[in-house]
């Protein structure tokens, strides 16, 4: 599997869309990691995040790496596998007050990174 593109947009004033596309095939054992690093003016850095373990829906969250915590989320997303895309719905408030927020996209393999995608959100 190798992430080709990511698209970020804000939904709302509380949810934040994440849209994926990758070429390859799910592998049948081990870990998919979708993640979504972004970090804020004045060092705040949060991760999100949808995993599947073993072919199988594993968890949807949010972690917030300045308190080191990770919150569960309502799963909302939609994972295409013949299309290759998913389309993950997180909630927007860690990043208030966080300023512009730059972040980074990566699809991980049994806990290794591929090539990653940039880009900025306005504050």
């Amino acid at each position: 599997m190798k992430l080709t593109d990511v698209d970020v947009q804000p939904a709302d004033d509380r949810a934040l869309v994440v849209r994926y596309e990758w070429e390859g095939s799910f592998p049948e054992r081990g870990s998919v990691l979708w993640a979504l690093y972004v970090d804020g003016e004045g060092g705040q850095s949060h991760q999100l995040g949808y995993k599947l373990v073993d072919g199988q829906h594993s968890s949807h969250f949010t972690f917030d790496f300045t308190r080191g915590r990770q919150r569960q989320v309502v799963a909302n997303f939609d994972l295409d596998a013949d299309a290759r895309t998913l389309t993950a719905r997180f909630p927007r408030p860690p990043f208030e007050g966080m300023g512009a927020v730059k972040w980074r996209a990566v699809l991980s393999l049994d806990s290794v990174d591929g090539e990653s995608f940039v880009g900025e959100l306005p504050g």
